[in-house]
């Protein structure tokens, strides 16, 4: 699998419907019906999904008489997977992923015990006077607009 079809099944998984598809259909082929019985959009909206998922071949589909059922490309999930297990491998990157996690994690939680609030941050602020708050009134106010002079109707 190249780069380029890596990235388009990227964007195919960027929506929360079609991972909640693949989640459906781990356990095996399903049909339409089954699946939009899932959610709450309508059969057109399942349809664009399912289209976008076939025509890129994270999904294979079977027609039996009006049913078409839906299940996953294993060559093809398979082959992106070892793509996205190649990048998130521990020798692919000059530091351990699952650590840098742990020590940020571990780092946060020390934050979150030591934080001070400063004593002037829990002050109440000064209160302002109207003037420094109130916005610029604009230049026009208290003007009065020019006089229209009627015009004469051709006759």
């Amino acid at each position: 699998m190249n780069i380029n079809e890596v990235s388009e099944l990227c964007k195919v998984l960027g929506d929360p419907h079609r991972i909640r598809i693949l989640q459906l259909l781990v356990d095996g082929e399903k049909c339409a019906s089954e699946l939009l019985g899932e959610f709450t959009i309508s059969q057109p909206t399942l349809s664009h999904h399912m289209k976008a998922m076939t025509d890129s071949k994270l999904l294979q589909e079977k027609k039996t008489g009006k049913r078409t059922y839906y299940s996953i490309d294993r060559r093809t999930w398979d082959e992106f997977m070892l793509v996205l297990d190649t990048i998130s491998s521990k020798d692919y990157w000059p530091w351990n992923p699952a650590q840098v996690l742990a020590e940020n994690a571990e780092t946060a939680a020390k934050a979150a015990v030591t934080v001070e609030v400063p004593a002037a941050a829990s002050a109440p602020a000064e209160a302002e006077t109207p003037a420094e708050t109130a916005p610029a009134a604009p230049k026009s106010v208290g003007k009065k607009p020019a006089a229209k002079t009627p015009r004469k109707r051709a006759k």
